[in-house]
């Protein structure tokens, strides 16, 4: 009996030394779950100022005077496409006189096209500007399309739903032949004056601009390029 019970004392002694020493069972904790990080707002856009010239301007298609090198310059414009800078190269001054908005528009082009008459529907393949304008207080909008050749179609408030408001004045000078594929050109531009009551505007303002530039190269496809911004009239 005393080996058997000392056999009994020493199992129950090894199962408590064993019990005491193994190991609680693990615990898989779930890693703390990060809430997403909120995205910056970005700073609102600062408008481009349309400076207020003391000189008269000339409208005949001409961005040589003095005053127009203290008008507002968009820079180049992007390709609608690719987002870089556009080859050929366009660009857009804004200035007021305090009643009128004063645009030069400045176009290089190797093969200055546009077939569009005053009376025609316009052609697809008329090398033009189309300057879209919306006043941001209202939403107002008013669109003006120049070809290379000088015709000026409008549409907004400038037509239709108020004929009896002024219209805009615009003049065209190139440097090359129109409509000849047999020769390089150089450039086109147009020089547009804007009456205030087009709009109902009124120096300090702020117009949303967006002014798209479509051209034909020589054999290649044709192609557009824009700049687009907020702009307040000084």
């Amino acid at each position: 009996m005393v080996p058997l019970r000392r056999n009994l004392t020493i199992l129950l002694l090894t199962c408590v030394v064993a019990s005491g020493c193994r190991r609680p069972p693990t615990r898989t904790v779930a890693p703390p779950v990060k809430a997403p990080m909120p995205k910056p707002v970005p700073p609102p856009e600062v408008p481009l100022l349309a400076p207020r010239l003391q000189a008269t301007l000339a409208v005949d298609g001409e961005l040589s005077e003095p005053a127009w090198r203290e008008a507002a310059h968009s820079g180049g414009f992007r390709d609608d496409v690719s987002g870089s800078l556009a080859v050929p190269h366009s660009e857009l001054r804004i200035a007021t006189d305090g009643q009128r908005l004063l645009l030069g528009l400045y176009a290089a082009d190797e093969d200055i096209v546009a077939k569009t008459q005053k009376t025609d529907s316009p052609d697809a393949n008329d090398d033009l500007f189309h300057v879209h304008l919306s006043r941001v207080d209202d939403g107002t909008t008013y669109d003006l399309r120049v070809a290379a050749n000088g015709v000026v179609r409008e549409n907004g408030a400038a037509t239709g739903e108020k004929p009896n408001l002024p219209h805009a004045t615009c003049a065209v000078e190139m440097d090359g032949t129109l409509n000849d594929a047999h020769d390089d050109d150089e450039e086109w531009v147009a020089e547009c004056l804007l009456p205030f009551a087009i709009l109902g505007l009124r120096v300090g303002d702020t117009l949303a601009f967006d002014v798209r530039r479509c051209d034909t190269p020589k054999g290649v496809a044709r192609r557009c390029a824009s700049w687009k911004r907020r702009v307040q009239l000084q």
